[in-house]
C-alpha cells in the first residue's frame, strides 16, 4: 500500500505543469533592482505572446517592512524590468524610467 501511495504522488508531481523559463528570467531581473532581493515574492505572473512577463512583486522597503504588491513587466532577454514608480521609489531602481508617471503608464500599457 505504501508503494502505491508513493507511486501515485510521483505520478502527480511528474504531471504538474512546469512554468515558462521567462518567469525565472523576470524574477531575476526584478530582484537585481531591489535593496533586499531575497525578500521578493511574486504573484499573478503571466506570459504574453510577445515574450513579455507581467506580474506583481512585493519586497521589503528601506525600513524593513513589506511595501505591498506592485505591478511590473519584463521584456524577455533584457536585464531590466519596469515597475510602477510609486512603489519602487523606495525599493526598486530602474534607470530606464525617470519620470514618476512613466513606470505606471508603461506597466498599464504593456500588461493592461
Amino acid at each position: 500500500m505504501k508503494r502505491l501511495v508513493i507511486v501515485g504522488v510521483l505520478a502527480l508531481v511528474a504531471c504538474a505543469p512546469s512554468e515558462p523559463p521567462q518567469f525565472e528570467e523576470a524574477r531575476t531581473a526584478v530582484r537585481h533592482m531591489m535593496r533586499d532581493p531575497d525578500s521578493a515574492t511574486f504573484e499573478d505572473l503571466k506570459l504574453l505572446k510577445s515574450g513579455t512577463v507581467c506580474g506583481r512583486v512585493n519586497a521589503k522597503n528601506g525600513m524593513g517592512g513589506y511595501s505591498g504588491y506592485a505591478p511590473f513587466y519584463h521584456l524577455s532577454g533584457e536585464d531590466l524590468a519596469v515597475a510602477d514608480k510609486a512603489y519602487y521609489g523606495q525599493t526598486l531602481v530602474v534607470p530606464s524610467v525617470d519620470d514618476y508617471d512613466l513606470g505606471a503608464q508603461a506597466v498599464e500599457k504593456i500588461c493592461g
